[in-house]
């Protein structure tokens, strides 16, 4: 099964529409149509991000997700966007967000604050509100927020 069929026949348990299930993602109905319907394969992060908002649990999201992908689609997880400044980077406390288009200040998340997935999804829900967050920043943070609690979406 692929992975648009894998969202979809989840979205049909939950018989909740493709509307309302793009409202619970965050995404318009028609982005979340193609997503569905095939035309955009997203990455893992993507994935697992869609299925966990659905309510999917954590485990189940994380091993369906993978199906089909490559083991490590971003090299070592870290340079996402080699050919400009990168989204999002850390320090030994923060996982830090930049937004160089607008030149809004860093983005600081203090890594103190991020035990468990629970965290880690209760802080993208937190930095999907601001506006200027882009599915770049959302992929990067992932990728590190999980590698700091010891769960990482791709082992080393």
């Amino acid at each position: 099964m692929n992975y648009n069929e894998i969202l979809q026949s989840y979205r049909e348990s939950l018989k909740i529409s493709q509307e309302v299930a793009a409202s619970i993602v965050g995404l318009t109905t028609a982005a979340y149509q193609s997503r569905e319907d095939g035309f955009i394969d997203p990455r893992f992060p993507e994935r697992f991000g869609l299925l966990v908002a659905l309510g999917m649990p954590i485990e189940k999201a994380k091993e369906v997700s993978k199906s089909g992908e490559p083991f490590h689609p971003f090299g070592d997880g870290i340079n996402l966007l080699s050919a400009r400044p990168q989204p999002v980077t850390e320090t030994d406390k923060t996982i830090d967000l930049h937004d160089y288009e607008f030149d809004r200040p860093t983005y600081h998340i203090s890594k103190a604050g991020l035990r468990n997935l629970e965290d880690v999804l209760r802080t993208i829900d937190h930095i999907c509100e601001k506006k200027w967050v882009t599915t770049d920043h959302i992929r990067a943070f992932v990728l590190l927020a999980t590698r700091k609690i010891g769960t990482p979406l791709y082992p080393q």
